[in-house]
C-alpha cells in the first residue's frame, strides 16, 4: 500500500467523526500528495475516535515520519 492509499484508508476510518467539508479538504490534500498535511488537518478537527482508529492514525503518521506536533495531537485524542 502506498502513502496515498494508506492515508485514504485511515481517513475513511474516521470519516464519520469529521464534518463533510473537512473530509473533502483531506481528500483533496491526499490527491495532491500532501499526506502529512491531510492527516494533520484531519486530527485537528477530531475530538475523539475509537481506539482502533487512533492506532491507525498513529501507525500511518509514523510511516510518514510525521512531525512531533502531529504525533502529540494524535496522542491527545
Amino acid at each position: 500500500m502506498d502513502e496515498s492509499d494508506e492515508v485514504s484508508f485511515v481517513l475513511s476510518q474516521v470519516r464519520e467523526s469529521l464534518p463533510a467539508e473537512v473530509f473533502r479538504t483531506c481528500e483533496s490534500l491526499v490527491g495532491h500528495g500532501e499526506w502529512e498535511m491531510a492527516l494533520s488537518h484531519c486530527v485537528s478537527h477530531l475530538i475523539a475516535v475509537p481506539s482502533a482508529a487512533k492506532i491507525m492514525l498513529e501507525t500511518c503518521a509514523r510511516r510518514l515520519q510525521a512531525s512531533n506536533k502531529l504525533m502529540a495531537a494524535i496522542a491527545e485524542l
